[in-house]
Parts: structure tokens; sequence; C-alpha cells
């Protein structure tokens, strides 16, 4: 069995605060359990990392508000390797992008 190597962790700014509040194992997660949550709660900041787990220095990336512009792009290596789908990209960056 294998298991997912490569997970969206979350940390949110409230109140001049940062805290991690999630941890989701795919981009729909990301999107159905986490920023769907926006329209009720939106935090001050948020920033978002793509870790691969159980390796040093696994940060696959990071962005945060006001700097998601890039973020579709970089996921480009993603979709390439077939870890992410251009829809699910797509979605992420659409939204985050609008933030």
């Amino acid at each position: 069995m294998q298991f997912r190597r490569i997970y969206w962790v979350v940390e949110e700014t409230r109140n001049s605060d940062r805290n991690l509040v999630g941890v989701f194992t795919s981009n729909s997660d990301l999107l159905e359990r986490y920023l769907a949550l926006f329209e009720t709660n939106e935090p001050d900041s948020v920033r978002i990392s793509l870790i691969k787990l159980d390796q040093l220095g696994g940060i696959l990336g990071t962005w945060e508000s006001g700097k998601f512009g890039n973020l579709r792009q970089d996921l480009q290596k993603f979709i390439d390797t077939g870890e992410f789908s251009i829809d699910e990209c797509d979605r992420v960056s659409d939204f985050l992008s609008g933030r």
C-alpha cells in the first residue's frame, strides 16, 4: 500500500497571532474543508505550504496572502509528475489569487 506523501499545511494569522490550523491530503480537501469556510470566517492572512512527509527539508513550496500570483505556475511541476490534476491546481490557484 502506498501512502500519500505530499500534504498542504495551512497557517492563519488572526489579530497578529499565527497558528497552524490544518493539514490537508489533497487539493480537494484544501478547497472543501478549509477554503470553503472563508465566506464566513476569513483570517487576516494565510500561509500554505506543500510538504513532503518523512524528509528533512521537505518543504516543496510556501505561499502567503498577497503573494499567490505564482502559485499556479509553481504547481505545474506537480501536474507534470501526475501528483495533481490541472483542474485541481486551477481551482486552488484561482481561489487564492482572488484573495
